[in-house]
């Protein structure tokens, strides 16, 4: 019971990144880049809407297991539900397991979250993250991967990277077979390179359909970027089998 809400994490990542056409690299970006990860998090679990699953959870529901209380789930909450999530984590890259570079990463995040008795759910993060001697494939880019909620057109890399995000999202429809759920979402990032910095600025909005039995998501999105002016458009298919 101590260690109920604390997640520990270890693993390790290969990566061989090879460019064919070397006109487009430097050597140095070419080559076999391992590295052991390890991550401490602590914080509540979330309560998701309808009761959404993922991993073994995800699969069970696929047989008809974890169904049971999927009716209390879709109801509106008895009070508003609030908590907090802490998650660090660390890279190292060495020579010692096969790397051509010896590298560090470092990243963290702090996040708050708000589930309302209508089931709309408010989520606001801070992530940041900090390199050193960062291959170019390893660097921080300004995607979803390192914390943005949005889709862009273009990504900045560096070896720091500090983002801000808030999204806000609303059971638009939900019944047992499944739930269309609405977002609305807003990033703010910043990225360093070599003494040069870059800014990242943008809103948008999606709407994705899920079905409680099969954890097959279907959404579509737009994404306005105020430093590139633009709108992208994008749509997905995901599932966790």
């Amino acid at each position: 019971p101590p260690l109920r809400d604390w997640k520990l994490y270890g693993g390790i990542t290969s990566s061989q990144v090879d460019y064919r056409d070397r006109t487009l690299s430097s050597e140095k970006e070419n080559g076999q880049f391992n590295s052991l990860v390890f991550s401490i998090g602590y914080g509540k679990a979330v309560r998701t809407l309808g009761g959404y699953d993922s991993g073994a959870g995800g699969l069970g529901r696929i047989f008809g297991m974890g169904m049971a209380g999927l009716e209390e789930s879709l109801k509106p909450l008895p009070k508003i539900e609030t908590s907090w999530g802490v998650l660090l984590t660390i890279e190292r890259g060495d020579e010692l397991l096969g790397s051509d570079r010896n590298f560090t990463k470092a990243t963290a995040q702090l996040k708050h979250n708000t589930v309302f008795r209508n089931r709309g759910h408010l989520e606001a993060a801070l992530n940041g993250a900090v390199g050193s001697d960062l291959p170019e494939s390893r660097r921080f880019a300004t995607n979803r991967l390192n914390g943005l909620k949005g889709v862009y057109a273009r990504e900045y890399r560096g070896e720091s990277l500090a983002v801000a995000t808030a999204e806000y999202s609303y059971p638009l429809f939900q019944n047992r077979v499944g739930g269309l759920i609405g977002k609305g979402f807003m990033d703010l990032a910043l990225c360093r390179q070599d003494q040069k910095e870059w800014g990242r600025q943008g809103v948008g909005l999606e709407v994705s359909y899920r079905f409680w039995r099969f954890p097959l998501p279907l959404g579509l999105g737009i994404t306005y970027s105020f430093d590139d002016r633009n709108w992208q458009y994008s749509a997905a298919m995901g599932g966790v089998f």
